[in-house]
């Protein structure tokens, strides 16, 4: 399960959904839901991060403030923090799905880790091209990104030091340890002020980018992601009788003069008595049009028929 039109609005990955068009590859729906995972996470850090300066701002008239950043706790900042390890853990997975699909795409086995594949990258006989991008993608932060996840996973908690940013800029500080390699806490320096937000949204966009690069020079061309649902869990649709098979909510959301409509649909596969497959476009009715408005905070526009 992926979400196409996240996707396709910040232009990410559309050839490698070529690649999958071409291929019929279920490893690059898996690429597709991390990396639709890690936009909604990105963009979770971002509110959240709006949301503890506001926060703030609510009583800045009444602090002493002298330094340019300070320690600051909410329920807010719990929220961001709570997103920065499954971001990472995906950034990490999204890691280690590269090679196996180049491997693919030649007929070669390949590593199933790229850290374990970076270290004889000469001998795995890819593409020079390709072996490039991959050498550039390591060496200038995807080695610095998994060393971030070791720690993460196994050595330390890699929020311990957050702090609230009062200037240049108001925002949420998540710093990394400039020595992500030491690997012991104890051993950990912060003179760079590496704020883990900002490299980890940096991460995400170099391993776009190598996949996308990657993708070019087996040679797709970006195209729109499509809808797709897949119903494979279900197994046997018989006995054919009529039912729902699956539904798809849709809230898709429109920005203008500072005000954010919301726009609801739904969209009902069915099985018919004949075992055919059945589409049905659903639109709330006045009753639900209400609820909605309760649930989203009166952001729908009158009708959402």
């Amino acid at each position: 399960m992926y979400l196409p039109e996240l996707l396709n609005s910040e232009g990410l990955f559309q050839k490698m959904y070529a690649w999958k068009k071409i291929s019929s590859s279920e490893e690059i729906s898996a690429l597709l839901y991390r990396a639709s995972s890690c936009v909604i996470h990105m963009r979770q850090i971002a509110e959240l991060d709006q949301r503890c300066v506001l926060e703030f701002g609510l009583f800045e008239n009444q602090l002493e403030l002298g330094d340019a950043k300070i320690v600051f706790h909410s329920t807010s900042l719990l929220a961001l923090l709570n997103e920065i390890s499954p971001l990472l853990s995906s950034l990490r997975i999204m890691q280690d799905m590269l090679l196996p699909l180049i491997g693919k795409k030649i007929g070669r086995s390949m590593p199933s880790s790229l850290n374990d594949g970076m270290n004889k990258i000469h001998s795995l006989k890819i593409p020079t091209e390709i072996e490039g991008i991959l050498l550039r993608y390591w060496q200038t932060g995807g080695s610095r990104l998994r060393d971030y996840r070791v720690i993460d996973q196994h050595h330390a908690n890699l929020v311990n030091h957050t702090f609230l940013q009062i200037s240049p800029q108001k925002k949420v500080l998540v710093l990394f340890p400039d020595n992500p390699q030491s690997k012991s806490p104890k051993l950990f320096v912060y003179k760079e002020s590496i704020n883990g937000i900002d490299l980890l949204r940096t991460g995400f966009e170099m391993l776009h980018a190598v996949y996308e690069d990657v993708a070019n020079a087996f040679g797709f061309k970006s195209i729109l992601i499509e809808n797709e649902i897949g119903m494979a869990q279900h197994g046997d649709l018989l006995p054919a009788r009529p039912r729902t098979l699956a539904f798809w909510y849709e809230a898709n959301q429109s920005v203008s003069e500072n005000e954010v409509k919301i726009y609801i649909s739904g969209l009902e596969i069915r099985q018919t008595d004949e075992g055919r497959i059945a589409l049905q476009r659903m639109f709330l009715g006045e009753d639900k049009l209400l609820d909605a408005n309760l649930m989203y905070g009166s952001k729908l526009p009158n009708s959402a028929r």
